[in-house]
């Protein structure tokens, strides 16, 4: 049996590689991920998000490449998985991370998903959608 602790990496594994069966997988019946004022359930919901934003992204920018994620233990059921995308458009690269904070059960299935900005990242986001154009 998977610990809690690889189930929260292969959540951020499968998303780092678009693999949305295997992320599907990590995720409880009755899983919610709240995303600013946006609330998701389901599997098919949140992973339809995920892979909608990976479809927009690639079609945005001139380049996206997603980095490898780093989870870090905050309780024993709570993991924070940080992610890194790496941006480039009209010759300009950006950095973007954040975090997204996941409860697992004890039958080692994710049910909830907050998804938390780091400080500055959001502004800084929006900056080089600024300096390259977008929106």
């Amino acid at each position: 049996m998977n610990s809690k602790k690889e189930i929260a990496l292969q959540f951020g594994t499968s998303l780092d590689n678009d693999n949305y069966t295997l992320f599907r997988a990590t995720l409880a019946p009755h899983c919610k991920y709240n995303i600013g004022d946006k609330e998701l359930k389901g599997p098919i919901d949140i992973s339809n998000l995920y892979e909608s934003n990976m479809k927009e992204g690639h079609q945005k920018f001139d380049e996206l490449v997603w980095g490898n994620c780093r989870i870090e233990e905050v309780s024993e059921n709570e993991f924070d998985v940080y992610f890194s995308d790496f941006l480039k458009h009209k010759g300009i690269e950006h950095n973007y991370k954040c975090k997204q904070r996941l409860t697992i059960n004890d039958e080692n299935l994710v049910t909830h998903i907050q998804h938390m900005e780091l400080p500055c990242e959001r502004e800084d986001l929006l900056k080089f959608y600024a300096k390259v154009g977008l929106k």
